[in-house]
C-alpha cells in the first residue's frame, strides 16, 4: 500500500467539494522518503484560487480520481511547487496526480521538476485541461502537438522543452465573443444546472483518464454517479 504524507486520502462530504487550506493537516517539504516512484504523472491544469470554474476542470478531475481510486491524501511538496497524490492501478502501476500551486501560465515549472525528480520523460506525462475548441461535454485525447492557444499547455511545453505528452482535452465550449472568454472560463459556477453538467463532465473525464491508464479501472470508483455538489 502506497503512502503520501503518511496518511491515506480522507474522503470529504463531497468528492468535488473544495478542501479548505486549513484542512490540509500534512504539509511537508519535501515528500517523505518512502513515497513511491511513479510510473506516470498526471497533471490537472487549473488555478488553485479559482477551483469552481471551467478553467480548473483539469484539477477537479485529478482530485476526483484521487478520491474515487482511494489515493493518498493530497500533500504539498514545496520543491515541486505542487500538491500531489498517488494512486495504485489494477495493472500494478503507480500514478502521481499533480496540482500545481502556481498560476496557470507558470504551472509547467511544477511538472518539469516532477519529471526531473523521478527521471521520467514527456511520454510518461498526461495533462488534463479545458478546451474551448470542443463543445461542452465533448472530450478527446491528443498525443503531442502545440498548445493551441492554451496558456497552461504552453507553460508545460516551454518548461519541459517537449510537446510529446498526451492530453485529455475537456470541452467547455466557446462563448462566441473573445471579450467574453475570461468570464466564461473564470466565472464561478453558481447555477444548479451548470453545476450538474460540470459534475457529470468531471465524472466522465475521470473514467476516460483511468481507463486509459489501466483499462476498466473505473470499476474501482466508489461513486456510481457524479456528485452534483461542488
Amino acid at each position: 500500500m502506497i503512502r503520501c504524507c503518511l496518511l491515506r486520502h480522507v474522503p470529504s462530504s463531497s468528492a468535488l467539494a473544495p478542501v479548505p487550506a486549513r484542512g490540509l493537516k500534512t504539509i511537508l517539504d519535501p515528500l517523505p522518503e518512502d513515497s513511491p516512484n511513479p510510473d506516470i504523472i498526471v497533471m490537472g491544469l487549473g488555478n488553485v484560487d479559482y477551483m469552481q470554474t471551467w478553467h480548473s476542470v483539469g484539477m477537479r478531475v485529478v482530485k476526483f480520481v484521487a478520491h474515487e481510486m482511494r489515493g493518498t491524501q493530497f500533500c504539498r511538496d514545496r520543491p515541486l511547487l505542487a500538491h500531489v497524490s498517488f494512486i495504485d492501478l489494477p495493472n500494478k502501476k503507480t500514478v502521481m496526480l499533480l496540482k500545481s500551486n502556481l498560476a496557470m501560465n507558470a504551472s509547467g515549472k511544477s511538472v518539469s521538476r516532477a519529471l526531473d525528480k523521478f527521471l521520467l520523460t514527456a511520454r510518461q506525462l498526461i495533462v488534463v485541461h479545458d478546451d474551448m475548441e470542443l463543445e461542452p461535454g465533448v472530450m478527446a485525447w491528443r498525443d503531442g502537438g502545440g498548445a493551441e492557444g492554451h496558456n497552461g499547455v504552453r507553460s508545460v511545453i516551454g518548461a519541459i522543452s517537449d510537446d510529446g505528452f498526451a492530453r485529455l482535452r475537456i470541452g467547455v465550449g466557446h462563448p462566441g465573443s473573445e471579450k467574453d472568454v475570461q468570464k466564461h472560463v473564470m466565472g464561478t459556477l453558481t447555477d444548479n444546472a451548470e453545476r450538474r453538467k460540470y459534475a457529470a463532465i468531471v465524472h466522465q473525464a475521470s473514467v476516460m483518464l483511468v481507463d486509459r491508464l489501466s483499462p476498466g479501472a473505473h470499476k474501482r470508483f466508489k461513486s456510481k454517479r457524479p456528485d452534483i455538489r461542488i
